[in-house]
């Protein structure tokens, strides 16, 4: 194949098109996400058929329903959430089963309005591993085979006791499924979820673990090739070919074999605002497609209440921006979900995607760009390095103490203005903040602003922990650069000591 074309991917849960179709269920109900989608415009539309079972008729794979008795709630043990609500999630499922195959009708919808119909297959799902050992999420499978459990957990946090791929058991187990799909379902896209969980192996062997998953990644190119449909693999792999590779992902060598058309790469869960595409770019070469991934989250800056990329125009704007500017072919989303909580409708809501298309559609909307931070369940092996929280305080006897930092932006369009916000906690001055951006000076700040201190719905942040401050700069026109833009800030009397928690730079 080709490399691929595709500039936006929406990727969407398994349960939730289900979640949010009113009762009683059906499938034009179910496939209303799939038209709000497709008039944002996006370009590519990824069902998830599965998480440790199928949401669709398969006949290879445990199924969702099975064994499940509607009316009886206390049958259902889960971990997230209440049983209530998930035994009603599990009678629509039952319900709309019988009314058709999910996937099938997802695709299908799919082509009806416009969009390239994609799966993603989640390769080792862990969702409630922590709470609830008897979750009904756990399949039969994963129960009665805890001998296929990865067994040196480390720290790995949620995904420790994921399946590990080491044994050909597991491995034929998701070919199974992958085959059934390749060869009974109408798709041009197939997204191998490795970041939904990420553990696969025990990490004390990465060279083999790498040969082990890159035969793997090639049996699953084999049946798209058998298939003879012209299916593009694209795995979802770590958000640094570092981690990547720690977690036996060898993508240089799966480009070099032809194995795959494309590659996305994310945290797990919150958005990666300096992700390495050109690093994965040397790795893979030219001919295959790069997607970089946003979750819902924009940054979770230590202490303060979180901002979430999915209802913010100008941070998706920004997100897409600088990945586009720095050699991404496209941008993916996760767990992008409306509700009505919002304040917006869905077609507000998803309009969004449309815009993230293009660098020259961007470049002279308003956006605003990140630094990556840290969330409650980062997971370290698979995210980005973070570069705040980051304290600075003059030192002595020489004043002061200069700290670098790198974004991943895009240049403004002329006549645009263009601010810098650097969020804070502590001994906050104007006069004490000097700052250098792509080695010309800016200078003090020429404000200090309170920083946040309510949630996105304007309420009291009740878990705030840090009183920030916001010192802020104006940028002369032409200093910011497609792509890598290296910032360095140092802190001089009388400013005292701080703690950098993030820094946005806004553009309008």
């Amino acid at each position: 194949m080709s490399k691929p074309n595709y500039r936006v991917m929406f990727n969407a849960d398994c349960t939730w098109p289900i979640i949010q179709a009113p009762d009683p269920v059906t499938p034009e109900g179910v496939a209303r996400v799939v038209d709000a989608v497709a008039r944002g415009g996006a370009d590519v539309f990824l069902v998830n058929p599965n998480a440790q079972k199928a949401n669709y008729p398969s006949k290879v794979w445990e199924k969702d329903w099975d064994a499940f008795t509607p009316g009886d709630v206390s049958s259902v043990v889960c971990g997230q959430g209440e049983p209530q609500t998930t035994h009603d999630l599990l009678v629509k499922m039952k319900r709309l089963a019988e009314q058709c195959d999910y996937l099938a009708m997802m695709l299908a919808r799919c082509r009806q309005q416009g969009l390239v119909p994609g799966v993603s297959i989640r390769m080792n799902d862990m969702h409630d591993a922590p709470w609830a050992p008897n979750t009904w999420m756990f399949s039969r499978f994963y129960r009665e085979h805890p001998e296929y459990w990865i067994k040196t957990t480390y720290a790995r946090g949620w995904a420790a006791k994921g399946l590990d791929y080491t044994h050909p058991e597991i491995r034929q187990h998701y070919l199974a499924l992958i085959g059934e799909i390749v060869a009974g379902y109408d798709l041009e896209v197939m997204e191998l979820d490795f970041s939904r969980f990420t553990c696969y192996f025990d990490r004390a062997d990465p060279e083999r673990n790498c040969a082990i998953m890159t035969a793997f990644i090639g049996d699953v190119r084999g049946l798209i090739r058998k298939s003879g449909k012209p299916i593009a693999l694209i795995p979802r792999v770590a958000a640094t070919p570092t981690g990547a590779h720690e977690l036996g992902f060898d993508v240089a060598a799966w480009a070099e074999r032809g194995l795959i058309d494309g590659l996305s790469f994310g945290n797990f869960l919150t958005t990666g605002w300096e992700y390495p595409v050109d690093a994965f770019r040397r790795l893979v070469g030219p001919d295959v497609g790069l997607y970089a991934y946003a979750d819902h989250s924009a940054a979770y800056m230590d202490g303060l209440p979180p901002v979430f990329i999915h209802i913010s125009r100008e941070h998706q704007r920004g997100f897409a921006a600088g990945y586009r500017a720095l050699g991404a072919d496209g941008v993916a989303t996760f767990n992008w979900y409306w509700g009505e909580n919002y304040g917006m409708t869905s077609d507000e809501y998803h309009r969004g995607l449309g815009e993230m298309a293009a660098l020259e559609t961007l470049r002279p909307l308003p956006r605003r760009h990140l630094l990556s931070t840290g969330a409650a369940m980062a997971d370290r092996e698979a995210d980005m390095p973070v570069q705040v929280p980051a304290t600075l305080a003059p030192a002595s006897p020489w004043p002061g103490c200069a700290h670098p930092f790198e974004m991943v932006l895009a240049a403004e369009a002329p006549g645009m203005t263009v601010t810098l916000d650097v969020i804070a906690d502590g001994a906050v001055r104007a006069e004490g903040l000097w700052l250098r951006v792509n080695d010309r000076t800016v200078g003090h700040a020429v404000e200090v602003l309170d920083g946040a201190r309510t949630d996105w719905q304007g309420k009291p942040y009740a878990d705030l922990k840090r009183q920030s401050r916001i010192a802020r700069y104006r940028l002369p026109n032409g200093l910011l650069v497609d792509g890598r833009n290296r910032l360095v800030l140092r802190v001089e009397p009388p400013a005292g000591e701080l703690t950098v928690l993030g820094i946005e730079v806004r553009i309008a």
